[in-house]
């Protein structure tokens, strides 16, 4: 099976908004989210959020996500989605979802894409509430928009010892950051890790979540790493 995606768009009172990584240079307003990067509880509540936190918005109770843009209501937060089939809500470019921002709200500054994350950051990676990974990463920029270095860190809830592993396929465009790690934890040394953050405005902190993605998805929804 290859690579899933939910696209969607954003507006606001005033129509539709750039989204900070279009699909399509063509058009900026779709942006496209993995569906690996959609941490449980999977309900559109959690996408909106995700949605939300991805594209720098605030997320308040009038909030509304639209699986369809001829919906006449928007979705309940605990309407559950599923990824299973290719008909699923946003599953291409063409038929996006929609999350409406009331008033007229616009993102949260956006970090340059040159931003240097070279130097050393906490993981404080939880699942509900709970600590789960707690370590450090050591980032090196290779360019102006990728990077690589390694990670230490351990499994503080199962009472793990310390791990290394390597940092790779690390990017940043317009304060997304993403990159590949392997081994981390869950007794599967082979597990491969995606990250899927979003670098904060002032460049000191970066939020968002942690799939990992070989034998079977693990999701981590609350993962943010600090600059030390």
């Amino acid at each position: 099976m290859g690579d899933k995606y939910i696209y969607y768009q954003i507006f606001n009172d005033n129509g539709a908004l750039d989204v900070k990584t279009p699909v399509d240079a063509s058009d900026s307003t779709t942006g496209r989210i993995h569906t690996n990067q959609i941490t449980p509880p999977r309900n559109a509540g959690n996408l909106k959020r995700i949605i939300a936190k991805r594209e720098g918005f605030p997320v308040d109770p009038n909030t509304a996500l639209f699986f369809k843009t001829d919906d006449e209501a928007p979705a309940e937060d605990n309407q559950m989605i599923g990824f299973s089939s290719e008909a699923q809500f946003g599953g291409d470019k063409e038929n996006p979802i929609g999350v409406v921002f009331q008033g007229d709200v616009n993102p949260s500054s956006k970090p340059s894409s040159s931003t240097n994350l070279s130097g050393g950051w906490s993981i404080e990676e939880n699942v509900d509430g709970h600590p789960m990974f707690r370590g450090i990463l050591v980032l090196v920029m290779r360019s102006a928009t990728t990077f690589d270095g390694f990670c230490q860190q351990s499994n503080v809830y199962a009472g793990g010892s310390y791990m290394s592993f390597p940092i790779s396929n690390g990017n940043i465009v317009d304060g997304n950051v993403e990159w590949t790690t392997g081994g981390a934890g869950w007794g599967n040394t082979n597990n491969v890790v995606k990250v899927a953050v979003t670098l904060s405005a002032d460049g000191k902190s970066m939020t968002g979540s942690v799939a990992h993605v070989s034998g079977g998805t693990i999701g981590v929804p609350d993962a943010t790493y600090r600059r030390l």
